[in-house]
């Protein structure tokens, strides 16, 4: 009976864990929303204080129902999927964004979206991954597509005039070189003229009074969209001098000190540059 006894209390103390933790994945599959990924945890706890339950009718129920449960969950992150792709195209369609590519990755536009359907997050990037825009963005089609329709209009409101552009790039590269000891008509990497630009970019009240309240943010992606503008203007020519983009070579496009992505067009494709110079015509 002492064997029993014993068999029983282990039975009783495993039977309260496995309790614990049905309740604990059915309160999280009620409140987790789309984190998949902890939905997924609970089941495997249970899955696994499961495999050596001693009552065989019961492991045997609750295995089937943990596979009913499983084969329900992937049939809700295959709906979830297709339907967020499908809304988020909507979406954008409204804004001429076009969205390409397949899930997890998609293209949009200038950008790249990558979706983590496990963990519930995607991250924003410009261009095909080459500068994180936001990260830990929750996958909900309306915030991800604020997230995307917010910052492409706030670069386009910060854009600089193609013509104000280039004269801002010719002074830059002249200071550059002038304070350098660089001969003109030297290339000079375009990495190197950005703080020059920052500037030339700030409004006169920042350099009457250089407070923190009047600066004027310029950033590596500000810069390489003032640069896609001005390459769709196709006119190179500032007085005496053309400007030139250098292309980079395949081992400076994975070091940011050394090249700089400009988009092509809207549809995503894109070329690194490395250096630029104005050359007298």
């Amino acid at each position: 009976m002492e064997n029993w006894g014993q068999r029983l209390k282990e039975v009783s103390k495993k039977s309260q864990v496995l309790a614990k933790r049905i309740e604990s994945y059915l309160k999280t599959k009620e409140s987790a929303g789309k984190e998949f990924s902890l939905i997924e945890k609970r089941l495997n706890e249970i899955k696994k204080i499961l495999a050596d339950y001693p009552c065989v009718e019961i492991k045997t129920n609750l295995s089937t129902w943990l596979t009913a449960e499983a084969e329900a969950l992937k049939t809700i992150k295959d709906e979830f999927r297709y339907k967020f792709g499908s809304e988020l195209r909507d979406l954008l369609a409204k804004d001429g964004i076009a969205l390409k590519g397949q899930l997890p990755v998609l293209r949009v536009g200038f950008y790249t979206l990558k979706l983590d359907f496990e963990l519930g997050f995607a991250t924003l990037f410009w261009g095909p991954e080459i500068q994180t825009i936001k990260s830990k963005i929750p996958l909900s089609v309306p915030t991800i597509y604020e997230t995307i329709h917010s910052f492409n209009e706030r670069i386009k409101r910060h854009l600089t005039p193609p013509k104000d552009f280039l004269k801002n790039l010719i002074r830059a590269y002249e200071r550059y070189t002038k304070l350098n000891n660089i001969p003109a008509g030297e290339k000079v990497l375009l990495i190197d003229l950005l703080s020059e630009l920052v500037l030339l970019s700030q409004p006169a009240s920042f350099r009457a009074d250089p407070a923190k309240d009047k600066f004027r943010e310029y950033s590596r992606i500000q810069f390489s969209y003032d640069l896609y503008n001005l390459k769709q203007r196709e006119n190179f020519v500032i007085g005496k001098h053309r400007l030139r983009l250098g292309v980079a070579t395949f081992d400076a496009t994975t070091d940011k000190t050394k090249s700089i992505w400009v988009p092509d067009n809207e549809q995503g494709d894109g070329t690194f540059y490395s250096y630029l110079v104005f050359e007298p015509i």
